[in-house]
């Protein structure tokens, strides 16, 4: 396994999304979401870029929800952005000899809809 978990992301500038500790308890406590249904819950937009904005506040806690929904307006497309979450959140999962969060083989990119393999 790589132990690079972290991914760079452009929006307003390169920004660093890690799916770590600080992140995920944030994640829980504002959706309260159980990590066992992650992959389903990530498959709702609002969901996934609420993931998205607590990996980037646990990097920068002076960004805000709104800064996020204002860099994500200005991108072209978001499958790029899915994919960086997706990837973000299956290094941070990835285990060699372990399924993904809630049970499930699918990847998290999968789980949000783009019906794209990784």
């Amino acid at each position: 396994m790589d132990n690079n978990t972290t991914v760079i992301l452009e929006l307003d500038r390169p920004r660093e999304l890690r799916c770590g500790h600080k992140a995920l308890k944030q994640f829980s406590a504002l959706t309260e979401c159980a990590m066992d249904d992650l992959q389903n819950e990530v498959r709702r937009y609002d969901k996934l870029t609420t993931l998205l904005y607590c990996m980037l506040h646990a990097d920068d806690p002076s960004v805000t929800p709104e800064q996020v929904d204002d860099w994500l307006d200005k991108q072209p497309k978001l499958v790029p952005v899915i994919k960086a979450v997706a990837e973000a959140a299956r290094a941070a999962f990835d285990d060699e000899d372990d399924d993904a969060p809630g049970g499930s083989e699918e990847t998290p990119l999968e789980a949000a809809g783009t019906g794209e393999k990784a």
